[in-house]
């Protein structure tokens, strides 16, 4: 596993859709009362993680040792789970994002939809075209409408031709473009209206990712911390991810949204004595000192 997270070559990297889907049982099988919100900013959390895997699975075989009870399966699939939640946020961000070209191609759809109607109403008006087949035109606003106008329209027209053509401005290009405007109209269209169904489903898929990604993280977190207490450089191989976002972590944070292990987690207050303050302050990462913290208390021991 450490080999894996080493410093790759661009030739070595993999697609970050592959861990998704190998995830993707995974992701589905979470109860929806278990799933956290997202509190964090997604691409510096990951970035942030992705700068120290090395570190941390540096001291997996000190984990194995000194926490026999720690999720090691979990341990192992943080970077998997990390590159499943920057794929997750990049596809709600593309759901969410406004359908491209959408509104140029109903300004083009309009204008070429009243250029057409002008030529058709001159042809009818000498007789060249029956005006009864106009009985359905609209002439209202609207995509839909629209492109359906350019339907008829362009049905007219190719209907009448060999009677029609040369007499009139239109061109058959023209019939045929505004055919194929009227058609990707109503494509971009019903995307359009499927929208909030698919930002939905990516945004429930996406807080399923961070989920396990932040699971993952908090507990690799909490060993660190465990390991390296006397030592005081726990943030300097497992930073907090809430660094900045008021220096700790909201009542949302994953620690709370998320069930810790269900195991002995490091105490964070230390037994009040008459000669030793209730806490001492840490080395920075946010929390308290434990005065009883030794190398026998283990968090993750069943």
């Amino acid at each position: 596993m450490t080999n894996s997270v080493q410093k790759r070559q661009l030739s070595d990297e993999i697609l970050f859709e592959e861990p998704y889907k190998r995830l993707l049982a995974e992701l589905e099988a979470l109860m929806q009362e278990d799933v956290a919100e997202v509190n964090l900013e997604i691409p510096t959390a990951v970035a942030t993680v992705f700068g120290v895997l090395p570190k941390l699975m540096a001291y997996r075989e000190d984990i194995l040792k000194q926490l026999p009870g720690f999720d090691v399966v979990r341990f192992d699939k943080l970077e998997d789970y990390t590159m499943a939640l920057s794929y997750a946020n990049t596809v709600h961000s593309t759901a969410t994002r406004p359908v491209d070209g959408l509104v140029e191609l109903s300004d083009e759809g309009f204008k070429l939809r009243g250029t057409l109607q002008s030529d058709i109403l001159a042809l009818s008006s000498r007789g060249l075209i029956n005006s009864a087949s106009l009985k359905n035109y609209t002439g209202l606003t609207g995509y839909k409408n629209i492109a359906s106008d350019l339907q008829i329209q362009g049905q007219i027209l190719k209907d009448n031709w060999s009677q029609i053509d040369g007499k009139c401005a239109t061109t058959m290009a023209e019939v045929e473009h505004g055919l194929k405007v009227a058609a990707h109209l109503l494509r971009l269209t019903g995307l359009k209206e499927q929208s909030p169904a698919v930002v939905a489903a990516a945004a429930e898929m996406r807080k399923r990712a961070f989920t396990l990604f932040s699971r993952a993280y908090d507990d690799a977190r909490r060993a660190i911390i465990f390991l390296r207490w006397h030592e005081e450089d726990a943030d300097t191989i497992a930073p907090s991810l809430y660094v900045g976002h008021g220096g700790s972590k909201k009542k949302t944070s994953v620690d709370e949204a998320v069930p810790a292990p269900t195991t002995s987690a490091v105490q964070t207050t230390a037994p009040t004595t008459t000669t030793t303050p209730a806490t001492t302050p840490s080395s920075g990462n946010g929390a308290t000192k434990p005065g009883n913290a030794v190398a026998g208390n283990n968090p993750f021991m069943a």
